[in-house]
Order: C-alpha cells, then structure tokens, then sequence
C-alpha cells in the first residue's frame, strides 16, 4: 500500500512522458536553437527564426499541462535577457574596430552625452540574448514537468552510478533547502531583535548573523545525511531495491520524433543557405 501511494502519476501525457525522453527533447530544443541563430545572413543580421522559435517552448508547456508554473518561474530568465538586450545594443557600436558602427537611434540628452542604440549590438544583443531565453526555458520546462527524483531514478536506469545520482539528486535539492532554512533563520533572527530588513548597510550587518548558523546547520545535517544512509547500506557491494517505479506514457516516441525532424529541417535549411 505505501508503495502505491508514493509512485508518481500524471494525467498529461507529455507531462507523464519517462524523464530520458524529456532529456533528448531538451538536447533537440537547443541544438535547433543554435542552428537558428546562425540564419542571419538572409536577414540583415538579424535572426527572427531564432526568435520565433521561443514561441516552440511555450506551446511545449501549454501542451505540457504546466503553463502556470512555467510562466512563474519565467521572469527571472526574462529580466537576464533584458538586460542583455539592454547592454549589447547600447555598449557594443561594431564586430570590427575598422567598420564605423551604424546608429539605429540617438538620444541627445546633453553636450557630450548621446545614448545610443547601435545596430550590431542589437543584433548581438537579440541573438545573445533568445539563445539564453530559449536554452533556460527549455531547461524550466523539464524541471517544471519533472520532480527531481524522477530524473535521478531515470538516469540510474540507464547505468548511472548510484553514488552519482545521489550527488546529482543532492545539488538540485540543495538550493530550495538552504532557501528554506535561511527564511526560518532569518525568522529566528528577527524574533531575537536582529534587523535583516532595511537599506543595504542593514541587510550587510545581517548577513553574519544569517550564515553563521545556515553553514552551521548544513554541516550538521551533512553529517547527519552520513550516518543515516550508511545505516540503509548506501555502499554495500549489492544490488539496491528501489520503491519508485517509473513508467513509459506513451508519448516518448512521437514528441522526441517532431523535435528530431524540425531539428533535421533547421539543418537542411541551413546547408542549403549556404551552398545557395
């Protein structure tokens, strides 16, 4: 009975695809990704295919079932490209010292302060900028769609160490667990009179006091992490039992195959844009 309530079921089919799958999509999604990129030739160095292809990941997770979690962990990786976007087009003026850079838009603000907008650092900018907004979405898709131990428990499937799935599984969970114990630390503090909240000289003198005891406390429970999987015979020279099963959804073969085949087109049509 408790090994049935703690299997892992999804009603969407591409939600509930096996996690390998999920992995040659991502690897599929980003080397068409780079293809695109390089198609700016034919566009006065733009790259619009590149930017119309952020679109392939968003219907990916509307059809995914997962729309509203995607789009709340979306703006980080949107504010990163903004102001990628940002620096490129107002700092880079050309590729080449020898060619004078082409003004797309001046701002003359005062005498000797002129922003300015510059073609190449648009282009590089937008370029730069999609390729880090496409490989992150892609990358928040298959989080977003598959629990960590998921993918460990796949990738131990395929062969992969034991030990190295756990240091994998460890380092993806490690980062909501200290976010975790710094909010109750920071708590903790606040009860006890400290002020962690203000302007940045206050935020400053807080921090010891935060991670002091957040180092502390990882150290311990690293320890305590130890002791307890040796006690389970996490080194014994024997094959090891596992309670979580997964399965296939049906959905592997035909998802992987649309993404190998608009992959394989990006190609084609990139060989035959330059042999023509």
């Amino acid at each position: 009975m408790y090994i049935e309530k703690i299997q892992i079921s999804k009603e969407n089919r591409l939600e509930g695809m096996y996690p390998v799958a999920k992995l040659w999509v991502v690897l599929f999604y980003f080397a068409t990704s780079v293809v695109l990129a390089s198609m700016s030739a034919p566009f006065d160095g733009y790259s619009p295919l590149l930017y119309l292809w952020f679109f392939g990941v968003i219907v990916l997770a509307v059809l995914t079932g997962i729309s509203k979690r995607f789009f709340k962990a979306l703006p980080t990786v949107l504010t990163i490209f903004i102001i990628v976007v940002i620096v490129q087009a107002f700092i880079v003026e050309t590729g080449d010292s020898l060619t004078p850079g082409v003004a797309l838009w001046r701002w003359n603000i005062s005498e000797g302060f002129h922003p300015t907008i510059w073609k190449y650092g648009l282009q590089n900018g937008l370029r730069l900028g999609f390729n880090i907004l496409n490989g992150a979405s892609i990358f928040v898709w298959l989080f977003q769609s598959t629990k960590n131990k998921e993918l460990s428990r796949a990738l131990e499937e395929r062969g992969m160490n034991h030990k190295v799935v756990f240091v994998f599984l460890s380092s993806l969970e490690m980062i909501g667990v200290l976010g975790a114990k710094s909010k109750t630390i920071m708590n903790a503090q606040q009860a006890r009179g400290v002020e962690t909240q203000g302007n940045l000289l206050v935020r400053a003198k807080a921090f010891f006091p935060t991670m002091v005891p957040l180092v502390l406390g990882s150290i311990t429970d690293t320890e305590e992490r130890v002791l307890t999987m040796e006690s389970k015979g996490f080194n014994a020279p024997c094959e090891k039992t596992h309670l979580l099963n997964l399965k296939k959804s049906g959905a592997e073969k035909p998802c992987v195959a649309v993404f190998i085949a608009l992959f394989a087109i990006a190609l084609i049509g990139r060989i035959l844009m330059w042999v023509l």
